[in-house]
């Protein structure tokens, strides 16, 4: 009667246990005559273990005997995390009256997202193509326990490049007949994952195989593959891991060649740079001396000429001088460039009127020009700045609103002084700047498109200069314009340069 009682409840409680998804069971200890622990017998598993391991009722479990034998002595529960068969597992083992149970929740979705975190996490500061394969292979054949992980490349030739062993697999690394491995290319270029858990059809150096494929624009460029030396059933939890992991894969892989091919372009932009900059220094030097030449040629025949009163030709000569000053400035405006640009542009400073040097750039200039340059300030403080540079700034910031206004118009140039030094503003009545263009204007080799500038062509580098020597004082620079209404541009000199 007790033995039925007995196992009508184990019957009830194998019925309990079915529906449950977590793998279950429970163990009897068998002792000898001393009361000694010797085995423990299997008295019940569910459904879900029954489906692994098949009906192990009655027989002996001496795996994990010394675990088992523990929680029974101590009463102390064990926990783990295993890998069995083909998944991960979190494993208890608890002590019951005259025995052990045993329960495995299965942990390897969880496990799988936390790996293709991870993996991208380790990828994302690779920076190389070949490294990024190389710790992708160690990566997923050691979550799926694979002898082989590796990287096939094909561009007309199939070749592995990148593998990852488990100890006592041979190597994979080398080139393979396109001929033999037809198959295997007809079959990856469906952009399909290709699952083999028994390639005895086939002559491969693995027996089991999934391959993720990278198609790209159509063309097959490659594939990521986990490989064994024996057959092996595939699930499709594996498969979906290891195509995902490639996708991510080919994903870092294509960021790592693209930055690699920025950063190719951007050291070839630098060395084109490099070499302009030395071109334009040596060029510019090497005009300079002719052409200084020519002008003090060209100054002594004007002078020839207008004594003895030949007047049209002194004219000419006159021009002539004119042209090669524009000359010498569009070199000296190229040498500033290229010192500029590699650091070299010196300032002198040295305490300055500032008022007496604007009349004196706004007279130098007025007997050139029919516009009429006004100022409209009385006194400045006297200032630290770099007199010849700033004299640039102005001669510059003269001649463009000389050159996009109209002819006779007013020039108004103003000057004052600011709690944080000292502020001049030029006023023309031109043909102004759009807003877009604002943002421009003072960039190397921007030129406006007033009606002007056809007739007054430049390489646009006088606001460029303008700016950078106002700069290197510690100053800034800005416009405000209207289309239609003209232009003021401001120029400010700090209080720690302004004495």
């Amino acid at each position: 009667m007790q033995e039925k009682t007995s196992f009508n409840f184990l019957h009830l409680l194998k019925a309990t246990l079915d529906s449950a998804n977590d793998l279950i069971q429970v163990l009897k200890v068998v002792r000898n005559e001393e009361g000694t622990i010797t085995d423990f017998v299997y008295v019940l598993n569910n459904r879900a273990a029954e489906k692994i391991y098949g009906d192990q009722t009655g027989q002996s479990r001496q795996k994990d005997f010394e675990i088992c034998k523990h929680v029974v002595e101590t009463g102390e529960p064990v926990q783990r995390e295993i890998y069995e068969l083909t998944d991960y597992y979190h494993q208890s083992f608890v002590k019951l009256e005259d025995g052990v149970s045993i329960t495995a929740h299965n942990i390897t979705g969880k496990l799988q997202q936390a790996f293709l975190l991870a993996l991208s996490d380790s990828l994302h500061p690779l920076s190389d193509s070949l490294s990024i394969q190389t710790a992708a292979t160690e990566k997923i054949a050691a979550i799926l326990h694979t002898a082989h992980a590796f990287y096939i490349a094909y561009d007309g030739v199939l070749s592995i490049e990148t593998e990852y062993l488990k100890t006592g697999a041979p190597s994979l690394i080398g080139d393979y007949s396109t001929t033999e491995y037809a198959w295997l290319l007809h079959l990856l270029e469906k952009g399909a994952p290709l699952i083999l858990n028994d390639s005895s059809d086939h002559a491969m150096p693995v027996k089991a195989l999934i391959a993720v494929p990278l198609i790209k624009n159509g063309a097959l460029l490659g594939a990521f593959c986990v490989a064994e030396q024996s057959t092996r059933i595939w699930t499709g939890t594996e498969t979906a891991l290891v195509k995902e992991a490639g996708e991510r894969i080919w994903a870092a892989v294509e960021r790592a060649r693209a930055e690699q091919a920025l950063h190719r372009n951007e050291m070839q932009l630098k060395e084109l740079l490099r070499q302009k900059e030395i071109f334009i220094g040596i060029a510019s030097h090497e005009l300079k001396t002719p052409v200084t030449g020519m002008k003090v040629y060209a100054e002594m025949i004007h002078g020839q000429l207008e004594e003895l009163g030949y007047k049209e030709e002194a004219s000419l000569m006159q021009r002539l001088n004119k042209q090669i000053d524009k000359l010498t400035t569009l070199i000296n405006h190229l040498l500033d460039t290229n010192r500029i640009a590699g650091g070299e542009l010196q300032l002198n400073l040295e305490k300055t009127d500032l008022t007496d040097l604007l009349r004196e750039k706004i007279n130098e200039i007025q007997v050139t020009t029919t516009h009429q340059l006004l100022l409209e300030t009385s006194s400045l403080p006297h200032v630290m700045i770099d007199r010849e540079r700033i004299s640039q700034v102005l001669m510059n910031l003269f001649t463009n609103a000389i050159r996009y206004s109209p002819g006779g118009s007013a020039i108004t140039i103003n000057g004052r002084s600011t709690p944080n030094g000292v502020e001049i503003s030029i006023r023309d009545e031109g043909f102004g700047i759009t807003h877009e263009k604002q943002d421009q204007i003072f960039e190397r080799f921007f030129r406006g498109n007033a009606p002007t500038s056809e007739k007054n062509p430049g390489l646009g580098l006088g606001l460029y200069l303008t700016a950078q020597i106002i700069h290197r004082h510690h100053g800034q620079i800005r416009v405000e314009s209207t289309p239609g209404k003209g232009s003021t541009f401001y120029f400010t000199i700090p209080g720690d340069i302004a004495s």
